[in-house]
């Protein structure tokens, strides 16, 4: 019998010192405490194209009992990419060089993948679907 165990947890957050995101206004530890509030358990801070994990970050994050998993939001063939767990170099040209960091230690998922705009997967998604380890859900998103 295998035991299972639920966390609540957020692989696709972004803070002020976002390249790309320059209007959010909220630092990193201010996310991790609300996020403490919220009761999460497990985040990876996702900048774009920029490793925001630090060990100071993880060490915050743990004194209020959140995982701080390293991670990014990278821009290959102009599309977005998760990568969780992963603090390496973030210049990846295809696709198809993502399956070199490949692996059971690290996450590779499709971010919001057929949300309007260019920004986003779609048919690559299909196109390279045994490469993603999950498909990010976007709740944000609401069809007129």
């Amino acid at each position: 019998m295998a035991l299972t165990m639920e966390l609540k947890a957020d692989f696709h957050m972004h803070t002020k010192d976002d390249p790309q995101d320059r209007f959010i206004r909220h630092s990193a530890k201010e996310l991790i405490a609300h996020a403490a509030s919220l009761g999460f358990e497990v985040l990876s801070i996702t900048a774009h194209d920029k490793i925001e994990y630090s060990p100071d970050l993880h060490h915050y994050a743990a004194d209020k009992g959140i995982l701080l998993i390293p991670g990014v939001e990278v821009t290959v063939e102009g599309r977005h990419v998760l990568l969780i767990n992963y603090s390496g170099t973030v210049d990846f040209k295809k696709i198809s060089d993502l399956r070199q960091i490949r692996g059971p230690d690290v996450l590779i998922l499709a971010a919001h993948p057929f949300y309007p705009g260019l920004i986003t997967l779609k048919k690559k998604l299909i196109q390279h679907i045994d490469l993603f380890d999950g498909i990010e859900y976007c709740h944000f998103y609401k069809n007129k």
